[in-house]
């Protein structure tokens, strides 16, 4: 049941991330460099794995926002603009 749990999570946080990187308009940038939400939600996935949490929402749902940025035109860390 853990793997239903899983991917319910990982639907809805790709959709809800899709949603909100949508609607706002905030991004971190410092001296050259882009920090992507997947970038973030890479970062705690590894805090998580780090600290031994095994919870299927928590790791669906930053997998689905991970995957919702890297599906993206523009992934790239390093700021063109």
């Amino acid at each position: 049941m853990e793997y239903g749990y899983f991917s319910l999570a990982l639907i809805v946080g790709f959709a809800l991330t899709r949603i909100i990187t949508e609607r706002t308009n905030f991004h971190l940038r410092f001296k050259g460099l882009w920090i992507h939400h997947w970038i973030l939600a890479a970062a705690a996935m590894l805090v998580l794995l780090q600290f031994g949490i095994d919870e299927p929402l928590l790791w669906g749902s930053l997998t689905g926002a991970s995957l919702e940025g890297l599906v993206r035109k523009n992934w790239s860390i390093i700021d063109r603009t």
